[in-house]
């Protein structure tokens, strides 16, 4: 062992040096850094992470490989504890042909390290469509981490099933076990010095702070109405936030998620849902991997095409541009889709289109291309029927383009029918180092999103009587269903409280 008065501590573990044995747990906290998947207890002095970190990308680029940080809960599968699917399994003519196809089911114990609280417990597991073909595909182009809000137990379990042998994940498991988090995730904690390599897959983008990293996927909902099983309950999480806290007190909230799991084991939504005939599994289409696996390649052969030329690249860059390429060229404005009072550059829609290319104005003019409605009959809608060259489309168009990284059709979004002179838009692609504005007003955005006023839209003359566009926030169509893309509208539905659910879509995308 070394003289702790020569030793620079570079591994810590437990507050004690590694090298030395001196409790360095009072010295240099913040210059200590996690890094290891399996424990929180191993830090790291900062040049030893910058060591390991030169490291890790190194063997990166030998193998013309990215790093990739996967969720698993409604990103690559979907879990329930609800024993109706118990009896499924045992009866599959009680469901359609094949929906059990890639349906597991597990007991935490089973996989060896658990809590004791979590003995017993069923869990029942659907893999996403295209799952193992999609693993094999990025394993050839990213050394692949899990990240998961699960506790550790439930992440090894999740990979024995979709990885027995190790292939694709090895031990880059990370849990809320060893992040110490059940409300945000960092991708310091995986790569403390340098991110320009790592990219992250992930159904919520809240979690991760707007990171520019992200890759934001479409929910996973097979079991209709379970939502993801690991995930803090949404008030309180804004209630842990509010106090300052960050994630609250952790043993409230292992708690407090136990007490969700059980109650839904107890509950039983889904066996509730039957008796009353509703849909309890998806029959949608879900083609989502195959459409993030072109997006992800897009990256990878972008980033090593740019460093094969000599250049410097960083996915921090790279993805932000790819999402500009979408809508760039497209001048929008927005109808009855902002809250009453609301700054139009602080909405979340704003944020969103901003994100992806477009460019917004405040009113109708003979250069916008489309104008992005909540309603029927609004002044900037009547305006843009009579210059009768903008598109003017329901705001589906814009979420459903946003989350597939695809401009949409406009033809299955139209109001009333298509513009009969519509502006040529010449989409060029925009710099890779066009800047975007990632610091994004928090408060604002939460609030716009909780917004529950139903008088809160833009205060527009309504011309002639209006229809609104809205879809019921117990439908099991969502932004998870974007892979049907007709939307028709008949005129006759109509509502004076469209934002709430606009608001939960645009949850869904952001």
């Amino acid at each position: 062992m070394g003289s702790a008065s020569d030793c620079t501590h570079p591994v810590q573990l437990s507050g004690l040096c590694a090298i030395c044995g001196k409790d360095v747990s009072q010295e240099q906290q913040s210059e200590s850094y996690h890094i290891s998947h399996s424990t929180a207890n191993l830090t790291v002095s900062y040049d030893e992470a910058q060591r390991i970190g030169k490291t890790s990308k190194h063997t990166l680029l030998k193998s013309s490989k990215l790093a990739l940080i996967v969720d698993l809960d409604q990103t690559i599968i979907h879990a329930t504890v609800d024993p109706t699917v118990n009896e499924l399994l045992q009866d599959p003519t009680l469901v359609y042909k094949g929906a059990l196809n890639d349906v597991h089911k597990f007991k935490l114990g089973d996989f060896g390290l658990v809590n004791h609280h979590e003995f017993g417990s069923w869990y029942f597991v659907k893999f996403r469509p295209g799952l193992m073909e999609f693993l094999d595909n990025m394993n050839k182009l990213f050394e692949m981490h899990v990240y998961t809000m699960g506790t550790r137990s439930y992440a090894l379990a999740i990979c024995q099933l979709i990885d027995p042998s190790g292939k694709y994940f090895g031990e880059r498991i990370l849990s809320r076990d060893e992040s110490g988090s059940f409300t945000q995730k960092s991708l310091q904690r995986l790569f403390p010095t340098d991110t320009s390599m790592c990219v992250i897959i992930d159904d919520r983008a809240d979690v991760w702070g707007d990171s520019p990293n992200l890759v934001k996927v479409i929910p996973f909902e097979f079991f209709v109405g379970i939502g993801d099983i690991n995930a803090l309950n949404k008030r309180k999480k804004l209630r842990s936030n509010q106090n300052g806290d960050g994630d609250g007190d952790q043993e409230e909230q292992e708690q407090d998620s136990n007490e969700s799991l059980s109650k839904q084991a107890d509950q039983r939504p889904l066996a509730k849902r039957q008796k009353e005939h509703q849909q309890i599994l998806s029959e949608t289409i879900d083609e989502e991997l195959p459409r993030l696996s072109k997006i992800l390649t897009q990256i990878h052969s972008n980033f090593y095409n740019f460093k094969n030329a000599g250049d410097d690249p960083d996915t921090k860059e790279i993805i932000p541009t790819l999402k500009r390429k979408v809508l760039h060229g497209l001048k929008l404005v927005f109808s009855s889709v902002i809250p009453l009072g609301m700054p139009l550059e602080i909405s979340g829609i704003y944020n969103l289109a901003s994100k992806f290319g477009a460019t917004i104005d405040h009113n109708y003019n003979e250069k916008v291309t489309h104008v992005v409605a909540a309603k029927k009959g609004t002044a900037k809608v009547e305006d843009a029927k009579k210059g009768d060259s903008a598109h003017v489309v329901w705001s589906e168009w814009l979420l459903d383009s946003c989350a597939k990284w695809e401009k949409m059709p406009e033809e299955n979004y139209y109001l009333d029918g298509p513009p009969n002179n519509p502006k040529q838009v010449v989409q060029e692609s925009p710099s890779k180092f066009d800047h975007v504005d990632w610091d994004t007003a928090d408060q604002e955005l939460e609030d716009f999103l909780n917004e529950e006023d139903s008088e809160g839209v833009e205060n527009e003359d309504v011309t002639n009587e209006g229809t609104t566009r809205k879809r019921s926030r117990d439908s099991p169509e969502s932004a998870s269903s974007i892979n049907s893309p007709k939307r028709h509208k008949a005129d006759s539905d109509k509502s004076s409280d469209d934002f709430d659910d606009f608001a939960n879509e645009l949850d869904g995308i952001i």
